[in-house]
């Protein structure tokens, strides 16, 4: 029997990708929101983004759960729709009552819409590794690298849409064109058949003594608890520039578009994210991340106190380059770790590490109030997080190297 393709599978794998990116278009659309309701304070726009990140928390726990007893298909499906109807309502919001519409946004984007990313990200991951055993980093990396482009290209359609239809048409159009490309994907959303023959899986240079871990067996080990501090704090700094990316560019005198330039940067350490962690393992790629946020923060900071917008633009794309690497890391070396039998659940328990990004994205955005519309304060948060994510790697690349040696 010839093989048949396994192609349009992985290309299937990259569009759903490419949706789990259409939320981060608010680094965008929070300052066009800001300017249609002046009433509202940076840190209400940083508490909608806040409360995102805690509902997409609650939906990947959920998702890994109930892969058990629904098919990644239909949680792709229920995605689509989530997306479709949170951001399709948006031009419902009512700007002569600004109160109203803050509440009505939380629910619309923060809950609804940011449901569908939960569940994108663990039943797409889940299903389509099945068909790269063999290259299991360089399939999330390019899901992942969909993923970071997805906010630019969209953020452009947004620019071009607003003067148009208004700010809150555009982010229906947008949700609504996102939506039908993952429904494109639904006919391919299965498991490799028996027609298909593929690769044998590739041996990751730091699984724990190849074992194959269910959830409870991984919460006992110390390495899961080194990568979900490590996930907290460095996606909670990449989160944080996500939100603020566009409005950091426009206090140094930029446009907004300038400040999503943090995308293309996630986009290159998404390639070549996957493929070091399959290379070198996860420690030692955590420290490359965490360093690179390090020089990130201390840009920056210096391009703060100088006045100089490229140097912030500089430590942008820094920081852009620790948080994709962070994703598809993370991804990744939770499949290398602790096998791939329980990948969804246990991918979904490291996931929840983000929950802390619903309180660092409201407390940047209180310093940023606080200080009077100064970022200071904030990019010493990054400082901080980059410091601990650092620690983090160093101490797993100690602990791993010790389990494995003494297997």
């Amino acid at each position: 029997m010839k093989n048949k393709s396994r192609w349009p599978y992985l290309l299937a794998a990259v569009v759903t990708g490419f949706f789990n990116g259409t939320l981060y278009t608010w680094s965008y659309i929070r300052d066009e929101l800001g300017y249609l309701f002046p009433a509202w304070s940076a840190g209400d726009l940083s508490f909608v983004f806040s409360i995102h990140n805690a509902i997409v928390c609650a939906s990947l726990i959920a998702t890994g759960l109930l892969l058990k007893r629904v098919s990644n298909r239909t949680m792709l499906f229920i995605a689509g729709v989530a997306m479709a109807v949170g951001f399709g309502l948006f031009p419902f919001l009512p700007v002569d009552q600004p109160d109203l519409a803050l509440v009505m946004i939380v629910v619309l984007f923060s809950i609804i819409a940011a449901s569908s990313v939960g569940m994108t990200v663990v039943a797409g991951y889940a299903l389509y590794t099945q068909w790269a055993p063999d290259h299991p980093g360089k399939l999330l990396g390019a899901m992942t690298l969909a993923h970071s482009i997805s906010p630019i290209i969209l953020g452009a359609i947004c620019s071009w849409l607003i003067p148009i239809v208004g700010t809150l048409h555009a982010v229906r159009w947008v949700g609504a064109g996102s939506a039908v490309l993952l429904f494109a994907t639904l006919p391919l959303a299965k498991p490799p058949g028996p027609d298909y023959i593929l690769p044998p899986p590739a041996v990751p240079i730091d699984s724990l003594q190849q074992k194959e871990f269910t959830p409870r067996e991984m919460l006992r080990v110390p390495a899961f608890w080194f990568l979900f501090a490590f996930n907290m704090v460095i996606r909670t700094s990449g989160l944080i520039i996500v939100d603020f990316g566009g409005s950091i560019a426009i206090y140094f005198g930029m446009s907004a578009l300038a400040g999503m330039l943090y995308s293309p940067a996630n986009g290159l350490a998404n390639i070549v994210g996957g493929f070091l962690t399959d290379k070198f393992g996860a420690a030692r790629v955590m420290v490359m991340c965490g360093c690179a946020l390090l020089v990130g923060a201390i840009l920056l900071l210096i391009g703060n106190a100088a006045g100089i917008g490229a140097l912030a633009i500089a430590g942008i794309l820094a920081g852009g380059l620790s948080y994709g690497c962070c994703i598809v890391l993370s991804a990744t070396s939770m499949r290398n770790l602790f096998g791939p039998k329980s990948y969804a659940q246990n991918f979904s328990y490291v996931q929840t590490s983000i929950l802390l990004a619903a309180f660092g994205g409201f407390l940047a955005g209180s310093l940023l109030d606080r200080q009077q519309g100064s970022f200071r304060g904030v990019f010493i948060l990054l400082l901080c997080f980059a410091l601990v994510g650092v620690g983090c790697g160093l101490v797993m690349g100690v602990y791993t190297s010790k389990r494995n040696g003494a297997a």
